[in-house]
């Protein structure tokens, strides 16, 4: 069986795997099957009240966030592995993927290193969109960069000193295009 198929059945699922499953300590109010109060309090919008279809639907969806990250739990179990394998609304599965990696049901066991190397790639992924970079050479600009002053029709044409000492420019402009500025830290 795949744990989506496992999940679907609800069958007794802590029998499922052969090797003991790593719940922490702080999380071992955690049942696959039953929801409990902090699932409710967290989510109450999704997990609705006891008894419910909501519920019935929030505890299939969680048990197979869950048991995808079982069926590798040496991997790390991102947001956007859970949305291709779980069919329900996107919000939904990453709120309830949040609160599983909160609590540690999930990537609890992933090898640190693989977790390091994704919350690194992610770091690097929001500096390349917030730094500036020179549109010559595409280095990261430092403090002090030339830029041009008509960003209607020159969006993002920034240069590094170095750039603009060479004369690394695009065929249309001049130097005399461009002013200096530097930033403030």
């Amino acid at each position: 069986y795949s744990a989506r198929e496992i999940a679907l059945q609800d069958v007794d699922l802590e029998h499922w795997r052969s090797e003991p499953v790593v719940v922490p300590s702080y999380a071992a109010w955690f049942e696959l099957n039953a929801v409990h109060d902090l699932e409710r309090q967290a989510l109450p919008d999704v997990v609705g009240s006891a008894g419910s279809r909501e519920e019935a639907e929030y505890k299939r969806l969680r048990n197979q966030v869950v048991l995808l990250y079982r069926d590798a739990p040496h991997k790390v179990l991102s947001a956007a592995d859970a949305l291709a394998h779980v069919p329900a609304a996107a919000d939904v599965v990453v709120r309830v993927h949040a609160l599983l990696e909160y609590w540690g049901l999930v990537n609890a066991e992933a090898d640190g290193r693989v977790r390091m190397a994704k919350a690194m790639e992610r770091v690097k992924a929001a500096e390349e969109r917030t730094v500036k970079r020179c549109a010559v050479t595409g280095q990261p600009l430092q403090r002090v960069y030339f830029h041009h002053p008509d960003a209607e029709r020159h969006p993002n044409m920034l240069l590094s000193p170095n750039a603009y000492a060479h004369g690394l420019l695009p065929p249309t402009l001049c130097l005399h295009d461009f002013k200096r500025k530097a930033a403030i830290d």
